[in-house]
């Protein structure tokens, strides 16, 4: 099989094991086996894609690896050392419920730009230091058992989503402000309790749940995120916006539905694009001379208590 350029292999049967397959050999769609051939080390390997896989660990030595996607591999319990592929731009482990750990190499792999591990259930070992410079999405939703998360100590400049919804992530560091070019940040379902005042730096910020958390207050330095366009607190203890939430000039969607806020601040007129509020049921809301403008249609509301 000298020519042999793309391996396909669906829906079969195989009770044992492939030697080698040619150097040349890229693609690799669907291979439901426990292990990779072993000539392939070190070869012209650039892309495994071998979702619902029986594979169980995946190791080093593939230097022109470009994209890994292990999707729904049930098989998989660890990622191992990655530093021998340099290359890599591309890793997607969702639905490895088997997965117990993520080897902290990946954690300096420069050219990696989408890394996804969602619901990856057993998940407890992840890199806690990295130095991601070409990072533009990490997900690790769902990963109830990874408490300790990432630190980082120079600017994340090409992160734009951070997906950390149901996870077991119960801090949100201050090195969130390092991720300057962030749009959306999920963190709903977690037990973070604060958000870092260094969350203002983060001014290109468009999207930030955090519904269903244990956030009781937000830092005055959210109203530097004047991109901000959907703010999500439903579900949480918090009791009381900061005066600067009137300074989020694009802010579409406010929801604090369910919340224990009972008064909002007169700022909040200043929010000449909100189109949504949604309010917890029965609440009252008192608003000293406070402007809405809710589809381009201007609200005025004296002394008078506004129910939703």
């Amino acid at each position: 099989m000298r020519n042999l350029r793309l391996f396909i292999y669906r829906a079969g049967r195989y009770s044992g094991a492939i030697d080698s397959l040619p150097n040349s050999l890229r693609p690799m769609p669907e291979y439901p086996l426990q292990f990779l051939p072993s000539n392939l080390i070190q070869r012209e390997l650039a892309v495994i894609n071998m979702p619902r896989s029986h594979i169980t660990v995946l190791g080093d030595g593939y230097k022109h690896l470009t994209s890994i996607n292990l999707r729904d591999c049930q098989y998989l319990t660890k990622v191992s050392d990655l530093s021998g592929s340099p290359n890599l731009r591309r890793l997607d482990l969702d639905f490895c419920r088997s997965l117990v750990e993520v080897h902290s190499s990946v954690g300096f792999l420069n050219e990696l730009e989408y890394l996804s591990l969602l619901d990856c259930s057993r998940l407890e070992t992840f890199p806690t230091e990295v130095s991601w410079k070409s990072m533009r999405t990490l997900q690790i939703p769902r990963c109830r058992r990874l408490e300790n998360f990432i630190k980082i100590g120079h600017k994340m400049e090409s992160i734009k989503t951070l997906d950390l919804m149901d996870s077991g992530i119960k801090e949100l560091q201050s090195w969130i402000g390092c991720c300057i070019s962030l749009e959306v940040l999920k963190l709903s379902g977690t037990s973070i309790k604060q958000l870092p005042s260094s969350i203002g730096f983060c001014t290109s910020l468009e999207i930030l749940d955090a519904s269903g958390t244990d956030i009781e207050e937000l830092p005055s330095s959210i109203g530097y995120l004047t991109s901000l366009r959907e703010l999500n607190l439903s579900g949480t203890p918090i009791k009381e916006l900061p005066s600067s939430i009137g300074n989020l000039t694009s802010l579409e969607e406010l929801d604090v539905y369910e919340t224990s806020i009972t008064e909002l601040p007169s700022s909040i007129g200043y929010l000449t694009s909100l189109r949504e509020l949604k309010l917890s049921k029965g609440c009252v809301l008192y608003l000293d001379l406070c402007r809405l403008f809710l589809n381009d249609r201007l609200f005025e509301k004296s002394t008078d208590s506004l129910k939703n």
